[in-house]
């Protein structure tokens, strides 16, 4: 062999070592073969690339011999790459040339940097031309391309990596990144960490397309958990949705969704136009929370209702049981009634145990204010209105302004916007009222009527005249002056 390679020889290039930092490649992992008989691929002991900081680019190494006598070059060479789509035809994606570069004993080593988004999972071919020595004549090409391959062992990825291709899943759950922990202590398949003081930041993150796809899907099987999240201040799971549920889960034999929380709330859901938590089942409860010492399920609403149930069929909206000895429904409020029904109530006994009275409310003519035990009799001159009583005896009784003596009104009659009035007046039961003595003491089990003094009661001394002018039966005394006097309201 002469010692100065000149073109008017035939030279070939043998290549030894191929793609020793794929994963410099701005993270970029590529699938492939390495059958290439063609290039006479041959590993060699001792090429192994120098410890350098990952960039955009991956090394390659090969070997140029004498085409005739097979001997190794030693001198400087010019090598051009071209990346390829295809083995053979195809399209040329892009072009690197090294010049000068130091061939010794045939071996040599370049770093190749090719446009990073070129590298998109597809299969990728790389085609070789050399010209020695540098700096003059024509390249001479390779006889075929080489397919490049994944590095064998990969220990970590560039920030930015990216995993691109198409994966076909079968029976065997084939996937674009498999990983695998066979670790016996708490193994973790796939972790991520974010740094990020402010603002969103996502450790692990997953997008999708299809309708019927899902973004992050966790599978377990025979027993474990297919997805969890944990958070130390905020929250271990969260989803988010525009137009459907921002989490979803299905169980074909047990629960769907279930959030356990020893000091915080379980599950929570929040939603500005829709549903913060909703729950669907066909033979089962929708919806179902249980607890030892809080609320199964509780609702809180600032404008609306705090809890909801609809139903097109015969059963009830919502039901309650209680299988111990407390309330089957319990409601209060600050300001406004505990429980409003629109349309019939049905019940088998009505216990009120908040007051004594049955009561009415009525209008009280010339705007006149009524304490509570004041004695009311018909208005003449307004009908449905009352007023305060000033006679003896008055036939017109109608009853008594009721809550007097820290006695509160049992049950109110009322027809919102046909009989209004802001006087509530009881018609029945017991309630405190107004009374004196002056006209004769009372005593238990007296009747009581109508006083000359304004809105007071006294004890029936003629029967005859008090005839229709019954207010009810005295059930404690006064023996002078005035006073309250509880009265069983029984007007006649």
């Amino acid at each position: 062999m002469k010692q100065r390679v000149s073109w008017n020889r035939k030279v070939w290039p043998i290549l030894v070592l191929v793609v020793v930092a794929v994963l410099g490649l701005a993270g970029v992992i590529l699938a492939g073969n390495q059958d290439n008989a063609n290039l006479s691929l041959a590993v060699q002991d001792g090429l192994s690339p120098a410890a350098v900081a990952l960039g955009p680019g991956f090394a390659f190494q090969g070997q140029l011999a004498d085409e005739d006598s097979g001997a190794p070059l030693t001198g400087p060479c010019d090598l051009r790459f071209g990346l390829y789509d295809a083995a053979t035809g195809g399209s040329k994606l892009g072009e690197v040339q090294r010049d000068n570069v130091e061939v010794v004993n045939g071996i040599f080593a370049v770093n190749l940097n090719f446009d990073p988004t070129l590298f998109s999972g597809d299969g990728r071919w790389l085609h070789m031309e050399v010209r020695c020595p540098a700096g003059g004549g024509d390249f001479k090409p390779a006889r075929s391309r080489h397919e490049l391959a994944a590095m064998p062992y990969a220990l970590g990825l560039r920030p930015g990596a990216r995993v691109v291709g198409s994966v076909p899943s079968g029976p065997s759950v084939d996937a674009g990144i498999k990983v695998f922990n066979s670790s016996t202590s708490y193994p973790i398949g796939l972790y991520g960490i974010v740094n990020a003081p402010t603002g969103p930041a996502i450790g692990v993150a997953g997008n999708n397309s299809s309708p019927n796809g899902f973004a992050v899907y966790g599978y377990s099987s025979p027993q474990g958990t297919g997805v969890r999240g944990e958070a130390t201040k905020g929250a271990g799971v969260w989803g988010s949705s525009v137009d459907w549920v921002g989490s979803y889960g299905y169980s074909a034999k047990s629960i769907g969704v279930m959030g356990e929380s020893p000091n915080g709330g379980g599950v929570y859901g929040k939603s500005t136009k829709w549903r913060g938590v909703t729950g669907e089942s066909v033979d089962e409860h929708g919806v179902f929370g249980t607890s030892t010492n809080g609320a199964g399920v509780a609702g809180i609403s600032q404008n609306w209702v705090g809890v909801r149930g609809v139903t097109g069929s015969s059963n009830a909206a919502i039901s309650a049981q209680n299988t111990g000895n407390g309330p089957g429904i319990y409601a209060t409020s600050a300001g406004g009634p505990a429980a409003v029904f629109a349309g019939i109530a049905r019940t088998e006994v009505l216990q009120i145990t908040g007051g004594s009275d049955l009561a009415e409310r009525f209008q009280v003519s010339d705007g006149a204010t009524a304490e509570p035990g004041t004695v009311m009799v018909i208005d003449p001159d307004n009908p449905g209105h009352l007023m305060i009583s000033t006679a003896a005896y008055d036939r017109k009784v109608a009853g008594v302004i009721s809550g007097a003596g820290d006695v509160a009104t049992g049950l109110v009659l009322h027809q919102e916007g046909v009989l209004e009035g802001d006087a509530v007046v009881a018609i029945g039961g017991r309630v405190y009222v107004k009374a004196e003595a002056l006209s004769g003491p009372i005593l238990p089990g007296d009747l009581l009527t109508t006083s000359d003094m304004a809105g007071y009661a006294m004890a029936v001394t003629d029967y005859d005249e008090a005839h229709g002018a019954i207010i009810g039966k005295a059930m404690s005394g006064l023996d002078s002056g005035t006073g309250l006097v509880l009265v069983l309201v029984n007007l006649q």
